[in-house]
């Protein structure tokens, strides 16, 4: 799955958003939306790094001509 940059920046911006009314308001079930929201984006980053992960493993058997690194 590609990463989705302009999906990751709408995570953050809304995680933002969440977290100033939250202050504002001192309402805690805002503060866990901010919370669920980051580790949203924080699952993005980490299935993208894993896809780079195995394009690189695999340009490199590919180049080096054997199996697993």
């Amino acid at each position: 799955m590609p990463f989705d940059s302009e999906h990751f920046e709408r995570l953050l911006q809304q995680a933002r958003q969440q977290a100033d009314q939250a202050a504002a308001q001192g309402d805690a079930q805002l503060q866990h939306a901010a919370f669920l929201t980051l580790l949203e984006a924080v699952r993005q980053l980490g299935a993208a790094s894993g896809d780079w992960r195995r394009m690189v493993a695999r340009a490199t058997e590919d180049f080096q001509h054997d199996e697993g690194i």
